[in-house]
């Protein structure tokens, strides 16, 4: 059997287990979700840990970047049955149910996303029908992105799923969350944060001398 063959079946395969869970659903977009989904879930979830040798800025950094693919991990399982395969198209229903109409940029920057990738991601929230967009009453120009109730309902669907990422996240004595471990990150986001904006734009050392020099 040539590779191109062996191929061809493990994606009729994969189509068919999609079918048989999502009889409904004929969406490209989400069977393509689904399968990136499915390789996180096989994945066994171990993460490498860095070297004690390590300097203690790559460890930090290390550990930042692992945790984040440890909350990818968690979401997917709780997202794997839904039409929200990906934790951002969650989070963007989130931020829009709790803060309201957003200009589509505005919510992209809120998440730190490039543009064409948070575009993407209001497209299929979009053709799913859970958010539309309307023209922003302060300026005719600009159009607001909103959620809509489907958006609503599949938010409230999956929410307590969700809650239960965000408490594995969390899963420290509270004592140690609030006193010892938001702190700390806290004052890390918001070091990097104030100067977002500016540091998209610059090159790795103007970015680093930016940083440095409000240390």
């Amino acid at each position: 059997m040539t590779i191109s063959q062996s191929l061809h079946r493990q994606v009729l395969e994969s189509l068919r287990i999609y079918q048989s869970q999502h009889p409904e659903q004929n969406d490209l977009d989400a069977f393509a979700e689904w399968l990136e989904s499915q390789e996180s879930l096989q994945q066994d979830g171990q993460m490498a840990k860095p070297d004690h040798g390590d300097t203690q800025e790559r460890y930090l950094a290390f550990m930042v970047m692992f945790l984040y693919r440890q909350f990818r991990m968690y979401a997917r399982k709780a997202l794997q049955d839904s039409d929200l395969a990906n934790p951002d198209s969650y989070s963007f229903l989130l931020h829009l149910r709790e803060g309201g109409p957003m200009r589509k940029m505005d919510l992209i920057n809120l998440h730190y996303l490039e543009g064409p990738t948070g575009v993407e991601i209001l497209k299929r929230l979009q053709r799913k029908g859970y958010v539309d967009d309307r023209t922003d009453p302060d300026d005719r120009r600009a159009r607001l992105v909103q959620i809509t109730p489907s958006g609503q309902a599949i938010l409230e669907q999956l929410e307590p799923k969700m809650e239960r990422v965000f408490a594995i996240m969390a899963s420290l004595p509270p004592d140690q969350i609030s006193g010892q471990v938001l702190p700390g990150l806290e004052r890390l986001f918001q070091h990097h944060a104030a100067h977002y904006g500016t540091l998209r734009k610059l090159g790795l050392i103007e970015a680093e001398s930016l940083i440095q020099r409000d240390n």
